[in-house]
């Protein structure tokens, strides 16, 4: 399957899975309706591009966690196209919001707060651990998040964290 293919795929199912009007309100109470996530998807499309390239150029035989998965875009892709072993992790009142999709696709979603409490995973179990505009929305020292993705990560692997620009704050 190309990209494009898989692109055109998740908006279809972006449609089909979630409501048109309304919607479910997340844990910052945003409602969760078709035109949010369309919204999301596009706003966040070159910058899981870019995460998917950065990812993939880190060797395809890779065990991720994506920390904060939310909706799974680039993990799918991840998934789907290059055949990555993917789990995601999210707040556990998140999880039926916005991980939908990347259940739909076969990416195992565990319930976890980064930082708050062990990520409930064994010590070394990941090669690669994205962090993707999560440490600006945690409420706890960031030290206290990156330590125990250390834990988490096998030695010599990777985390791979992006954030947005404090400026444009």
């Amino acid at each position: 399957m190309e990209v494009k293919t898989l692109d055109r795929q998740l908006l279809d199912e972006i449609a089909r899975t979630y409501p048109e009007e309304g919607g479910t309100p997340d844990y910052w109470g945003t409602l969760i309706n078709r035109a949010h996530v369309m919204r999301y998807f596009s706003l966040s499309f070159h910058r899981n591009r870019e995460l998917v390239k950065n990812v993939v150029q880190l060797g395809r035989d890779k065990k991720i966690l994506d920390a904060g998965i939310s909706y799974g875009f680039a993990d799918i892709t991840l998934k789907e196209i290059y055949g990555f072993d993917i789990t995601g992790l999210e707040l556990q009142e998140n999880i039926g919001i916005y991980c939908q999709l990347p259940i739909a696709h076969g990416i195992e979603v565990i319930a976890g707060q980064l930082g708050k409490e062990p990520c409930p995973v064994p010590d070394g179990s990941f090669d690669i651990v994205i962090l993707s505009e999560v440490l600006e929305h945690l409420r706890i020292s960031p030290m206290t998040a990156l330590r125990e993705i250390h834990r988490i990560l096998k030695p010599g692997g990777y985390l791979i964290l992006t954030t947005p620009n404090i400026a444009r704050l």
